[in-house]
């Protein structure tokens, strides 16, 4: 299915790799990791608990296969991930 213009739906070509999916230390309730959405533009990433895991290797394996679905690398998933956590440093500076 493709975004239909909505920055809540995160699937599609036409997002033109602007998101990427990144494992999470969960802070809320459920288990210990979680999935987090990275927007360029934008500082730091939105939790999304509806996708749990009990290891970091399956999080982080869960996000690679979602980010790949999304035709966006590893490469470029780090880097939309690193300038998001950089911009919340900016802001907080």
């Amino acid at each position: 299915m493709k975004a239909q213009g909505s920055k809540n739906h995160f699937d599609g070509a036409d997002l033109d790799k602007r998101f990427a999916y990144t494992a999470i230390v969960n802070e809320g309730k459920g288990k210990p990791f979680i999935l987090g959405i990275a927007e360029r533009g934008t500082a730091g990433y939105t939790p999304r608990s509806q996708y749990q895991f009990d290891s970091w290797g399956e999080a982080t394996a869960k996000a690679e296969e979602m980010n790949a679905e999304l035709g966006v690398d590893r490469i470029t998933a780090a880097d939309i991930v690193v300038e998001t956590l950089r911009n919340q440093n900016l802001r907080g500076a």
